[in-house]
């Protein structure tokens, strides 16, 4: 063994070997050999310990590591049977192994049926803006008006039937004129803690949630969820606009601080968390351009987001009557026409000035906004101080002849869709913005905005191209190299052109304006009318007469540069007309 370099396995292979050896010699010699002696019985004995085998060869590394580990394993194993007292029963560690295999297959199965079954419930509340999701939810047997208005809104809130329950009613308009009914009839100092002491005893747990943007109205609703101990089962959600004042951003971290609202639930726009990139990504002025495509993108679609993600089945706000336009017909409880959900309005008959005496009588928090002039607080840009005879909230959106951001106003499915493919539509477009503003500016044409128009297009002492556009326009997009092809080519004809020529029509400075988000100024509005985008003009310097739009249908430098020309020629010629009859 030791002359082979072998270890205890090949100690093992010898002794294999040899027994195969003499048997078969066993077998050979038994019809030749009466005797029945073996040749190798013959043998001397060192001849058999000692004579090479053909078939033995060294074990390499893992071989031997791998017996090494297997019989390392043995011991444990029997060291676990001696400890687990199986020796006393026979080998039963087949039995402990089968066990282990079974439990663990148990506990898949378990985490496998909890995972589909909070998956079937988040469904459940789920609102599907592609299609609607009707029937699931409701077991055999439910109320059928609750069915139907799941089916009709597209959302299965099978926990209104325990509304229905608690009530007494059989449908649920019924449920909901009770409700109306019985905490009207309290005192108006009492209704909102009576009205959320209910929502916290028969809706389910963190299933409702107030949602606030820490107005005067929703601060006196936190105070009261605090003090009556009410806040651990509810949410408490924001929408965050991005787009606030300093002073808001302030209350919001003073009111945490207060309550202790460590969970506050915080939603912004889905593609930026800042200002700066919502700039960027949907444009400086997306609330001038389309205000109702900045309202869904900042708070309706953030608001819709936050109750599916936390799977709310009610909400609280803090609308009143007394805010006046569309709230003055509010009720303490409604349905949401648009989702199905339950929206509990705990301060529909408070006033103003209950709201102010229950916030100097507590200590709250406020705004201090509200020193200032101001009655209803949002969005910097589209607030502004109001007087009292004005009405509360009629300091939000001056002049757009609306008094709701839309939050509370019911949203489908294929509104939302489409709102939704809209911002897509305009987010896409300013990303390349982002690129076609570099290369305008390497082009040496001029960025106007209704904020620098007069200074850009009016008083400008060059005769001026204007391109008006949409970022989210195709053919805008298809055109924005050829326009900068033009303006190298005027740049280096230019450089050529005999300047005493009367075919010289001087420098012409090019300009583009986003004509989706900024407006041109009324003064000017009348000699500049676009209907389509892109719009191309011909403004004569000072503007002194009306700008002439280019109609052609070719975009090439050459062809532009001819129009040009020829407009200035005759606008020439149309200015001394004018001079002579003065």
């Amino acid at each position: 063994n030791r002359a082979h370099g072998g270890g205890l396995g090949d100690v093992g292979r010898m002794a294999g070997e040899l027994g195969k050896v003499e048997t078969r010699a066993r077998m050979r010699s038994s019809s030749s050999n009466p005797t029945g002696s073996s040749p190798v019985d013959h043998l001397p004995s060192h001849a058999l310990c000692c004579a090479p085998l053909p078939s033995q060869t060294p074990l390499s590394p893992s071989s031997s590591s791998s017996v090494h580990s297997t019989q390392e394993w043995k011991k444990r194993t029997a060291k676990m049977e001696k400890l687990l007292g199986m020796r006393r029963y026979g080998n039963r560690w087949w039995i402990f192994k089968v066990c282990i295999a079974v439990g663990l297959c148990l506990l898949a199965l378990s985490s496998l049926y909890k995972w589909v079954s909070v998956s079937g419930d988040d469904e459940q509340y789920q609102v599907n803006f592609h299609s609607h999701t009707f029937g699931t939810g409701l077991q055999s047997g439910s109320n059928d008006h609750v069915r139907k208005h799941a089916k009709q809104t597209g959302v299965v809130t099978s926990e209104l039937l325990e509304v229905l329950e608690d009530t007494g009613t059989s449908t649920l308009s019924d449920a909901i004129d009770f409700l109306n009914s019985k905490f009207g009839a309290l005192p108006i100092s009492q209704q909102p803690v009576e009205v959320l002491k209910w929502a916290a005893r028969v809706l389910p747990r963190r299933r409702w949630a107030q949602v606030t943007s820490f107005g005067l109205s929703g601060l006196v609703i936190t105070d009261i969820l605090v003090k009556e101990k009410l806040i651990h089962r509810a949410e408490v959600v924001t929408i965050d606009t991005l787009h606030l004042f300093p002073e808001t951003y302030d209350l919001i971290d003073k009111a945490k601080a207060h309550y202790h609202l460590d969970k506050l639930k915080v939603y912004r726009c889905k593609h930026a968390t800042t200002r700066k990139e919502f700039e960027t990504k949907y444009g400086s002025k997306l609330y001038r351009g389309d205000p109702l495509l900045y309202d869904f993108v900042s708070k309706i679609e953030p608001m819709k987001r936050a109750l599916n993600e936390l799977r709310i089945v009610a909400w609280i706000t803090g609308r009143r009557r007394s805010q006046g336009g569309e709230r003055q017909f509010l009720k303490l409880f409604e349905i949401d026409k648009g989702d199905g959900r339950l929206k509990i309005n705990p301060l529909t008959h408070w006033s103003r000035e209950d709201v102010w005496e229950y916030v100097t009588r507590n200590q709250i928090p406020y705004n201090k906004l509200h020193d200032q002039g101001y009655f209803s607080i949002g969005d910097e840009m589209s607030t502004a101080k109001a007087t009292p005879e004005m009405g509360e909230r009629a300091g939000r959106w001056l002049g757009e002849n609306r008094t709701e951001c839309g939050i509370h106003h019911s949203q489908h499915a294929e509104s939302m869709e489409g709102m939704m493919k809209q911002a897509e539509r305009v987010r896409a477009g300013y990303v390349w913005e982002q690129g076609a503003l570099r290369r305008a500016k390497e082009a040496g044409i001029t960025q106007v905005t209704e904020e620098n128009f007069e200074e850009e297009v009016v008083k400008s002492t060059k005769n001026l191209l204007l391109e008006i556009y949409d970022p989210s326009c195709p053919h805008c997009r298809q055109f924005e190299p050829k326009f900068n092809a033009l303006a190298h080519f005027l740049r280096e004809k230019e450089k050529t052109r005999d300047p005493n020529s009367w075919t010289n029509p001087g420098p012409i400075k090019l300009a583009r304006m986003d004509g989706y988000q900024n407006k041109i100024p009324a003064r000017w509005s009348k000699m500049i009318q676009f209907d389509s985008y892109p719009s191309i003009y011909l403004v004569y310097r000072g503007m002194q007469i009306k700008p002439s739009r280019y109609l052609e249908k070719s975009h090439e430098a050459e062809d532009m540069e001819r129009w040009i020309r020829f407009e200035i020629h005759r606008m020439e010629r149309v200015r001394a007309d004018l001079a002579s009859l003065q």
